[in-house]
């Protein structure tokens, strides 16, 4: 491992690739190991065989993203997960299982790259991730806490067990709250961040009651900006979320970000937070934008993979961001186009373009809800998560024109 990265700083991806397969060896894995550079993944294994698929994006970009020193120990904790782990027997393993929050893209995503990793492949019966959403954009699966990792609990680990995953994550949760008996920390009063750092930070927001015995102004509200940080302020101070939206914004910078999304805790559970404009506002929009552009562009990734897989001509619509320049106010939007099949990330606005007869396209600007109050017949919702919507078929000029109208009464 030393020569490159000692002489020239972190490798490229090729040659990282090198190096997890050199420690895989070193750990005493015999079984063969091929790299897939377009998918940026190792696959352990023969089809005969158990196979396991170590996809290298976030070992590799935590990997270029802490001090040299650290280094190791990212490729150590990262391809520990890849080896195989005989767990204890259920009763014993349950003390150690706990819950783990992750962006709920994960779990979509995950299940999209096994299904194309198999899509040539007799499956009788699909890899499966079983979870829960959090506040719409998070979701909670569960894990076997090992000294140095977290191994994630599939499917097939429950019916092993004979244990149902409702069952399960009440136990979880219960080996959550005694591990996290600490109280949490202030930044500032109506300001609470957690003081575990054992990367199940974010997994204390489902300890509901401890939320709501802290001491904030409003309905509490959470932000996991990454595994080891939990923010907690209250929905009607300003002051507490303008500091959730700073710390967030620097706690984005650990090597393993989360979405920075705000959430809010209702009697219904956690419900994303929709805060008014001003600062503080503006601050937490910004953010959720930004984690909605990455979510829709790894998934866009996967998209385009699929249909030039299959041959299908389907465009996969950017969820653009774009500031007004009188208002500051950032914005998304997608476009639809005349007589372009495509998949609509759900965003702000939807720009309808007809290139028509001259020289330059026609552009219509529509807010998404007044365009789903005249042309939702046209919008098939296709894909869960993040929601993405079929379309194939132009509005009439008829309903562009209502349409415009419905803008102007907006």
């Amino acid at each position: 491992m030393g020569f490159l990265d000692t002489l020239f700083g972190p490798p490229d991806k090729d040659a990282f690739a090198k190096l997890a397969v050199e420690h895989l060896r070193r750990q005493g894995e015999t079984r063969p190991i091929d790299y897939d550079p377009r998918r940026f993944q190792l696959v352990i294994g023969q089809h005969s065989e158990k196979v396991h698929f170590l996809w290298l994006e976030n070992a590799y970009q935590e990997y270029c993203g802490v001090p040299r020193s650290a280094r190791a120990a990212v490729l150590q904790r990262y391809l520990d997960i890849a080896r195989d782990r005989e767990l204890p027997e259920k009763d014993v393993a349950l003390r150690n299982v706990l819950p783990r929050v992750r962006d709920r893209s994960y779990y979509s995503l995950i299940s999209m790259r096994i299904a194309e990793q198999f899509a040539d492949q007799a499956q009788t019966k699909p890899f499966s991730l079983p979870h829960r959403p959090v506040g719409e954009h998070f979701a909670a699966g569960l894990v076997f806490d090992l000294p140095a990792s977290v191994m994630d609990l599939s499917a097939d680990r429950f019916e092993e067990w004979k244990v149902g995953f409702d069952e399960a994550f009440l136990v979880a949760l219960k080996n959550l709250k005694e591990i996290s008996v600490a109280p949490f920390e202030t930044t500032r009063p109506g300001v609470f961040v957690s003081p575990f750092r054992d990367n199940h930070d974010p997994a204390r927001l489902l300890l509901e009651s401890t939320i709501r015995s802290l001491s904030v102004r409003g309905d509490p509200v959470a932000m996991v900006p990454n595994r080891d940080t939990l923010i907690i302020t209250g929905s009607e101070d300003e002051a507490g979320l303008s500091e959730m939206a700073a710390l967030a914004k620097v706690a984005l910078l650990d090597p393993r970000p989360m979405a920075a999304i705000a959430m809010r805790l209702t009697e219904r559970g956690w419900v994303p937070f929709h805060p008014p404009r001003g600062e503080a506002g503006d601050a937490l929009r910004l953010l959720s934008i930004q984690a909605a552009m990455q979510r829709y562009a790894d998934q866009k990734e996967l998209l385009d993979q699929h249909f030039a897989r299959t041959g299908r001509d389907v465009f996969v619509a950017t969820y653009t961001a774009v500031q007004n320049k009188e208002t500051g106010r950032v914005s998304a939007y997608a476009t639809w186009s005349r007589d372009v099949d495509t998949l609509l990330p759900r965003t702000d606005d939807i720009f309808f373009v007809d290139f028509g007869e001259g020289p330059e396209p026609e552009v219509t600007p529509v807010p998404w809800d007044a365009a789903a109050a005249v042309v939702g017949g046209r919008m098939r919702r296709e894909v869960e998560y993040p929601e993405r919507w079929r379309v194939d078929t132009f509005p009439t000029t008829a309903e562009l024109e209502l349409m415009r109208a419905r803008r102007a009464l907006a």
